[in-house]
């Protein structure tokens, strides 16, 4: 008898190795990038001076690759086959540097890891980064900010951003995450460069 158990159970354990898993797709990666081509450089106060952009302060989410979306009933949840390749609290700041490096505002810009001496310093607190759908099946993006321009540890301005990207004929989905980040970026852009104007 017990050489009929053991028979079985060998018989069960080579039949199970034999079975092959089911492969598992990988998500589809986006990009969250810089969609300007080019900008005039221009010539201002803040031109010799360097700019540190603080990593921004976030919810864990915006901090992430996940990509997040609000049901039509308020639920919260995040797409289990998309991903962002960088989340969007690094994506904003490589974007933006990218912007003010273009554009020249700036004589330097850099993050909060160089050992650069900065004369100003941007920081920020990104609240949302989101798609919402609302009861008719309608979709946007929502990307909202505070931004602060420090000099020396005193405010120098400060601004709440908020930028609504709806979903639909001209953008997809992860296209209107994208439109919602460059928005944003210019707008910071076109602030900074009023601020050295002032």
């Amino acid at each position: 008898m017990k050489l009929i158990y053991t028979s079985l159970i060998g018989l069960f354990l080579l039949s199970a190795c034999s079975i092959k898993p089911e492969p598992v797709m990988a998500p589809n990666l986006h990009l969250l990038f810089n969609e300007t081509k080019e900008l005039k450089a221009s010539k201002h106060e803040f031109n010799n001076l360097i700019l540190k952009i603080k990593a921004p302060q976030a919810p864990l989410y915006i901090k992430s690759n996940k990509i997040a979306y609000i049901d039509e009933k308020g639920v919260f949840g995040f797409y289990s086959k998309h991903l962002f390749e960088l989340a969007p609290s690094k994506a904003f700041v490589q974007i933006l540097t990218r912007k003010l490096e273009q554009k020249e505002l700036f004589k330097a810009v850099v993050d909060e890891t160089s050992t650069l001496k900065a004369d100003l310093s941007l920081e920020v607190r990104i609240d949302e980064f989101v798609q919402s759908f609302d009861k008719e099946g309608k979709s946007f993006v929502s990307f909202a900010l505070n931004a602060m321009l420090i000099d020396n540890k005193a405010l120098v301005q400060r601004k709440y951003f908020h930028y609504i990207v709806p979903v639909g004929d001209k953008f997809d989905s992860f296209e209107a995450f994208n439109k919602a980040m460059n928005i944003l970026n210019d707008g910071i852009l076109t602030w900074l460069e009023n601020t050295s104007k002032q």
